[in-house]
Protein backbone atom coordinates (compact mmCIF):
# COMPACT_ATOMS: atom_id res chain seq x y z
CA UNK A 1 0.00 0.00 0.00
CA UNK A 2 2.95 2.47 0.75
CA UNK A 3 4.28 1.07 -2.16
CA UNK A 4 1.46 1.97 -4.48
CA UNK A 5 1.03 5.81 -3.15
CA UNK A 6 5.34 6.39 -3.18
CA UNK A 7 4.30 5.38 -6.74
CA UNK A 8 1.20 7.49 -7.61
CA UNK A 9 3.26 10.42 -6.37
CA UNK A 10 6.35 10.12 -8.75
CA UNK A 11 4.08 9.42 -11.37
CA UNK A 12 1.97 13.10 -10.95
CA UNK A 13 5.52 14.64 -10.04
CA UNK A 14 6.21 13.44 -13.33
CA UNK A 15 3.55 14.88 -15.18
CA UNK A 16 3.81 17.95 -13.19
CA UNK A 17 7.25 18.39 -14.39
CA UNK A 18 5.90 17.28 -17.94
CA UNK A 19 3.22 19.77 -18.81
CA UNK A 20 5.05 22.98 -18.58
CA UNK A 21 7.38 21.50 -20.98
CA UNK A 22 4.82 20.70 -23.61
CA UNK A 23 3.35 24.17 -23.42
CA UNK A 24 6.72 25.66 -23.49
CA UNK A 25 6.93 23.40 -26.62
CA UNK A 26 3.64 24.95 -28.14
CA UNK A 27 4.40 28.19 -27.05
CA UNK A 28 7.86 27.79 -29.22
CA UNK A 29 6.91 26.55 -32.00
CA UNK A 30 3.61 29.28 -32.75
CA UNK A 31 6.50 31.80 -31.89
CA UNK A 32 8.37 30.20 -35.12
CA UNK A 33 5.50 29.94 -36.89
CA UNK A 34 4.40 33.36 -36.65
CA UNK A 35 7.83 34.41 -37.19
CA UNK A 36 8.09 32.77 -40.39
CA UNK A 37 5.12 33.73 -41.44
CA UNK A 38 5.79 37.39 -40.95
CA UNK A 39 8.92 36.93 -43.00
CA UNK A 40 7.43 35.22 -45.81
CA UNK A 41 5.02 38.34 -45.80
CA UNK A 42 7.51 40.96 -45.75
CA UNK A 43 10.02 39.56 -47.85
CA UNK A 44 7.45 38.10 -50.60
CA UNK A 45 7.66 40.22 -53.88
CA UNK A 46 4.53 41.84 -55.14
CA UNK A 47 4.41 42.00 -58.93
CA UNK A 48 5.18 44.93 -61.24
CA UNK A 49 2.38 47.02 -61.94
CA UNK A 50 0.81 47.07 -65.56
CA UNK A 51 -1.95 48.08 -67.33
CA UNK A 52 -4.33 45.39 -68.08
CA UNK A 53 -5.71 47.41 -71.60
CA UNK A 54 -9.08 45.80 -72.09
CA UNK A 55 -9.79 45.84 -68.88
CA UNK A 56 -8.68 49.51 -68.47
CA UNK A 57 -11.09 50.25 -71.38
CA UNK A 58 -13.84 48.96 -70.19
CA UNK A 59 -13.16 50.80 -66.38
CA UNK A 60 -12.64 53.99 -68.33
CA UNK A 61 -15.87 53.42 -70.52
CA UNK A 62 -17.94 53.24 -67.81
CA UNK A 63 -16.36 55.66 -65.74
CA UNK A 64 -16.91 58.47 -68.72
CA UNK A 65 -20.49 57.62 -69.07
CA UNK A 66 -20.92 57.79 -65.05
CA UNK A 67 -22.37 60.78 -63.08
CA UNK A 68 -18.62 60.69 -61.49
CA UNK A 69 -17.11 61.86 -64.74
CA UNK A 70 -19.84 64.79 -64.83
CA UNK A 71 -19.33 66.04 -61.52
CA UNK A 72 -15.38 66.26 -62.01
CA UNK A 73 -15.82 68.90 -65.29
CA UNK A 74 -16.67 72.27 -64.92
CA UNK A 75 -19.89 73.65 -66.48
CA UNK A 76 -17.54 76.34 -68.04
CA UNK A 77 -14.33 77.22 -68.83
CA UNK A 78 -12.51 81.03 -69.93
CA UNK A 79 -13.69 84.77 -68.65
CA UNK A 80 -15.43 83.18 -65.86
CA UNK A 81 -16.91 86.94 -64.97
CA UNK A 82 -17.63 89.85 -67.20
CA UNK A 83 -19.63 93.44 -66.65
CA UNK A 84 -22.61 92.12 -68.54
CA UNK A 85 -21.91 88.24 -68.21
CA UNK A 86 -21.21 85.55 -65.30
CA UNK A 87 -20.77 82.02 -66.44
CA UNK A 88 -22.21 79.17 -64.51
CA UNK A 89 -20.48 77.80 -61.92
CA UNK A 90 -18.52 75.64 -61.43
CA UNK A 91 -16.06 77.63 -63.82
CA UNK A 92 -12.64 77.25 -64.33
CA UNK A 93 -11.33 80.41 -64.98
CA UNK A 94 -8.49 80.29 -67.67
CA UNK A 95 -9.03 83.48 -69.32
CA UNK A 96 -10.84 84.64 -72.47
CA UNK A 97 -11.14 81.65 -74.80
CA UNK A 98 -10.98 82.95 -78.55
CA UNK A 99 -9.64 86.28 -79.51
CA UNK A 100 -9.34 87.56 -82.98
CA UNK A 101 -8.79 90.95 -84.94
CA UNK A 102 -10.24 91.64 -88.42
CA UNK A 103 -10.44 94.52 -90.76
CA UNK A 104 -14.19 95.08 -89.85
CA UNK A 105 -14.54 93.89 -86.49
CA UNK A 106 -12.44 92.29 -83.20
CA UNK A 107 -14.21 89.21 -81.77
CA UNK A 108 -13.91 87.92 -78.15
CA UNK A 109 -15.01 85.23 -77.11
CA UNK A 110 -15.51 85.59 -73.50
CA UNK A 111 -16.63 81.69 -71.82
CA UNK A 112 -17.63 78.39 -73.12
CA UNK A 113 -20.77 76.96 -70.83
CA UNK A 114 -22.37 73.63 -70.76
CA UNK A 115 -19.67 71.40 -70.35
CA UNK A 116 -21.61 68.87 -68.13
CA UNK A 117 -23.62 68.30 -70.87
CA UNK A 118 -20.81 66.21 -72.70
CA UNK A 119 -21.49 62.45 -74.07
CA UNK A 120 -18.77 60.14 -75.02
CA UNK A 121 -19.60 58.04 -77.57
CA UNK A 122 -16.50 56.39 -77.88
CA UNK A 123 -13.14 55.70 -76.77
CA UNK A 124 -9.91 54.24 -77.04
CA UNK A 125 -7.03 53.63 -74.51
CA UNK A 126 -3.82 52.55 -76.32
CA UNK A 127 -0.21 51.88 -75.73
CA UNK A 128 2.57 52.84 -78.46
CA UNK A 129 6.73 53.35 -78.06
CA UNK A 130 6.68 55.47 -74.25
CA UNK A 131 3.37 57.21 -74.95
CA UNK A 132 -0.19 56.34 -73.77
CA UNK A 133 -3.39 57.87 -75.91
CA UNK A 134 -6.72 58.26 -75.15
CA UNK A 135 -9.06 58.74 -78.14
CA UNK A 136 -12.88 60.66 -77.46
CA UNK A 137 -15.27 61.49 -79.57
CA UNK A 138 -18.96 62.52 -78.28
CA UNK A 139 -21.11 65.65 -78.68
CA UNK A 140 -22.58 68.54 -76.47
CA UNK A 141 -26.41 68.52 -75.66
CA UNK A 142 -25.76 72.23 -75.73
CA UNK A 143 -23.37 74.93 -75.79
CA UNK A 144 -23.25 78.86 -75.27
CA UNK A 145 -20.56 81.16 -75.28
CA UNK A 146 -21.20 85.15 -74.89
CA UNK A 147 -19.30 86.87 -78.31
CA UNK A 148 -18.06 89.98 -77.59
CA UNK A 149 -17.79 92.43 -81.13
CA UNK A 150 -16.02 95.87 -82.25
CA UNK A 151 -17.34 96.66 -85.77
CA UNK A 152 -14.45 98.80 -87.25
CA UNK A 153 -13.83 101.05 -89.77
CA UNK A 154 -10.33 100.33 -90.55
CA UNK A 155 -7.81 98.43 -87.86
CA UNK A 156 -7.75 100.90 -85.26
CA UNK A 157 -10.74 102.56 -85.37
CA UNK A 158 -13.77 100.24 -83.90
CA UNK A 159 -16.54 102.80 -82.67
CA UNK A 160 -18.87 100.03 -81.90
CA UNK A 161 -19.51 97.47 -79.43
CA UNK A 162 -21.77 94.77 -79.17
CA UNK A 163 -22.53 91.42 -78.47
CA UNK A 164 -23.78 87.78 -80.31
CA UNK A 165 -23.48 84.33 -79.15
CA UNK A 166 -21.48 80.94 -79.89
CA UNK A 167 -23.94 78.18 -80.03
CA UNK A 168 -23.80 74.74 -80.76
CA UNK A 169 -26.79 72.30 -80.87
CA UNK A 170 -25.52 69.04 -80.09
CA UNK A 171 -22.23 70.11 -81.21
CA UNK A 172 -19.55 67.30 -82.40
CA UNK A 173 -16.45 66.47 -81.22
CA UNK A 174 -13.41 64.43 -81.33
CA UNK A 175 -10.17 64.69 -79.63
CA UNK A 176 -6.40 62.68 -79.00
CA UNK A 177 -4.87 62.91 -75.87
CA UNK A 178 -1.18 61.91 -75.37
CA UNK A 179 0.97 61.40 -72.48
CA UNK A 180 4.28 60.30 -71.72
CA UNK A 181 5.05 57.59 -69.45
CA UNK A 182 8.53 56.76 -67.89
CA UNK A 183 9.05 53.80 -65.12
CA UNK A 184 12.06 55.33 -63.87
CA UNK A 185 11.01 58.49 -62.95
CA UNK A 186 8.80 57.26 -59.84
CA UNK A 187 6.50 58.55 -58.70
CA UNK A 188 6.32 61.46 -61.78
CA UNK A 189 5.58 57.94 -64.17
CA UNK A 190 3.21 60.59 -66.16
CA UNK A 191 4.16 63.98 -67.75
CA UNK A 192 3.57 66.01 -70.96
CA UNK A 193 -0.08 65.79 -71.37
CA UNK A 194 -1.59 67.39 -74.48
CA UNK A 195 -4.48 67.48 -75.98
CA UNK A 196 -3.94 66.81 -80.23
CA UNK A 197 -6.07 66.68 -83.08
CA UNK A 198 -9.64 68.47 -81.17
CA UNK A 199 -12.23 68.78 -84.30
CA UNK A 200 -15.48 70.68 -83.17
CA UNK A 201 -18.26 70.94 -85.76
CA UNK A 202 -22.25 72.29 -85.66
CA UNK A 203 -21.14 75.75 -83.86
CA UNK A 204 -22.54 78.96 -85.31
CA UNK A 205 -22.66 82.82 -84.30
CA UNK A 206 -26.11 84.00 -83.56
CA UNK A 207 -26.63 87.58 -83.55
CA UNK A 208 -28.80 89.42 -81.30
CA UNK A 209 -28.37 93.22 -83.04
CA UNK A 210 -29.83 95.00 -86.31
CA UNK A 211 -25.92 96.35 -86.74
CA UNK A 212 -24.33 93.38 -87.01
CA UNK A 213 -26.73 91.56 -89.43
CA UNK A 214 -24.93 92.57 -92.12
CA UNK A 215 -21.59 91.97 -90.62
CA UNK A 216 -20.10 88.43 -91.82
CA UNK A 217 -18.23 87.28 -89.07
CA UNK A 218 -16.10 84.19 -89.38
CA UNK A 219 -14.21 82.75 -86.41
CA UNK A 220 -11.64 80.86 -88.06
CA UNK A 221 -9.84 78.04 -86.13
CA UNK A 222 -11.33 78.36 -83.14
CA UNK A 223 -11.02 74.67 -82.37
CA UNK A 224 -7.35 75.37 -82.70
CA UNK A 225 -7.50 78.17 -80.19
CA UNK A 226 -9.37 75.89 -77.20
CA UNK A 227 -7.14 73.05 -78.16
CA UNK A 228 -4.09 75.54 -76.97
CA UNK A 229 -6.05 76.96 -74.09
CA UNK A 230 -6.35 73.83 -72.67
CA UNK A 231 -3.03 72.61 -73.16
CA UNK A 232 -1.45 75.82 -71.53
CA UNK A 233 -4.16 74.95 -68.83
CA UNK A 234 -2.46 71.54 -68.52
CA UNK A 235 0.94 72.97 -68.88
CA UNK A 236 0.46 75.43 -66.05
CA UNK A 237 -0.59 72.41 -63.96
CA UNK A 238 -4.00 74.13 -62.84
CA UNK A 239 -5.57 71.93 -59.87
CA UNK A 240 -8.91 71.21 -61.45
CA UNK A 241 -9.54 67.21 -60.01
CA UNK A 242 -10.95 67.16 -56.29
CA UNK A 243 -10.69 63.86 -55.15
CA UNK A 244 -11.07 63.00 -50.94
CA UNK A 245 -11.22 66.74 -50.08
CA UNK A 246 -7.69 67.14 -51.83
CA UNK A 247 -6.63 68.95 -55.36
CA UNK A 248 -5.18 67.43 -57.98
CA UNK A 249 -3.84 68.71 -61.63
CA UNK A 250 -4.46 66.14 -64.25
CA UNK A 251 -0.80 64.75 -64.19
CA UNK A 252 -0.64 64.52 -60.75
CA UNK A 253 -3.74 62.88 -60.06
CA UNK A 254 -3.02 60.14 -62.58
CA UNK A 255 0.60 59.51 -60.42
CA UNK A 256 -1.06 59.74 -57.28
CA UNK A 257 -3.25 56.78 -58.77
CA UNK A 258 -0.67 54.48 -59.98
CA UNK A 259 1.50 54.95 -57.04
CA UNK A 260 -1.09 53.54 -55.12
CA UNK A 261 -1.27 50.63 -57.28
CA UNK A 262 2.38 50.23 -58.02
CA UNK A 263 3.74 48.93 -54.63
CA UNK A 264 6.54 47.35 -56.21
CA UNK A 265 7.16 49.38 -59.09
CA UNK A 266 5.55 50.40 -62.28
CA UNK A 267 5.97 49.25 -65.61
CA UNK A 268 4.96 51.37 -68.95
CA UNK A 269 4.65 48.62 -71.13
CA UNK A 270 1.03 47.30 -70.57
CA UNK A 271 0.36 43.57 -70.07
CA UNK A 272 1.04 41.46 -73.08
CA UNK A 273 2.55 44.06 -74.90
Amino acid sequence: MILSKLEKRKRNRKEEYNTPRVLILIHSFLFILIVFIFLMVFFKKEPIFRFNMPSVNKRLNNFFKSTSFHEIIPNSVGKCKTKKYIAKEPCFNVGRIYHEEKTFYHATLLFLQGLRSVKIMNMNFYYEKGIYYLSLDGYFKHIIGPLFLKLCLGTNFCPISTYAFLVGSKPTFSVNVAVQCNNKKPPYYMTDIIVKDLKITKIEIVKHSDVIDNVDIKLDDVQDRVQEKVNAMLEAKKKIIVWKNQKYHLEGFLNYLISKNALSGFSCEPINY
